[in-house]
């Protein structure tokens, strides 16, 4: 069993690593939605020669936004949560999407850094909504309202008398 300071004992789970080639690194992304914890950590060569790993589950990341094109709302976005660092094989967490005024909220895990990843609609292949996001435990992060240039950046919006105007992210 394990124990989180003053929870109640809960009964830990066991995972196997297998197929890790000397040397490589893997992320490991353990997440109980019941309870809003989770943990994103990494496991390598020393920790396998080790025999046991113990990984300490914390409060879930709140992160919310806006996205917006030429003060309009984009709709529909998807965004992927990528763990970084990032590359070909890179891990990500489950998606959220933007709602019908281009409000996002989403779940991350504590462990680690995002890059936000938009993709669809006004967007085509996609954008970076957010880049080297560092999160903590509980956190609850609002990135503003963002809009995009005609270069396909997100940068983020700054509302004056009524008008909309943008600064680089």
């Amino acid at each position: 069993t394990s124990r989180n300071r003053g929870a109640e004992i809960t009964e830990a789970k066991s995972y196997l690593a297998t197929h890790q080639a000397p040397g490589e690194d893997r992320t490991m992304i353990v997440h109980h939605k019941e309870k809003g914890i989770g943990q994103v950590t990494r496991i390598g060569e020393d920790q396998i020669l080790e025999g046991k790993m113990q990984i300490r589950l914390q409060p879930c990341v709140t992160v919310t936004g806006q996205l917006t094109d030429e003060g309009k709302p984009l709709t529909g976005i998807s965004i992927e949560p990528r763990i970084l660092p990032d590359g070909d094989f890179s891990e990500s967490l489950p998606g959220f999407t933007t709602d019908l005024q281009g409000v996002f909220t989403g779940t991350l895990l504590p462990g680690c850094q995002y890059k936000l990843f938009g993709a669809g609609g006004a967007l085509g292949y996609g954008a970076i909504v957010a880049d080297d996001l560092t999160v903590a435990p509980g956190q609850k992060i609002d990135i503003g309202t963002l809009t995009l240039t005609k270069e396909g950046k997100f940068v983020k919006a700054i509302v004056q008398a009524g008008e909309q105007t943008a600064q680089p992210l």
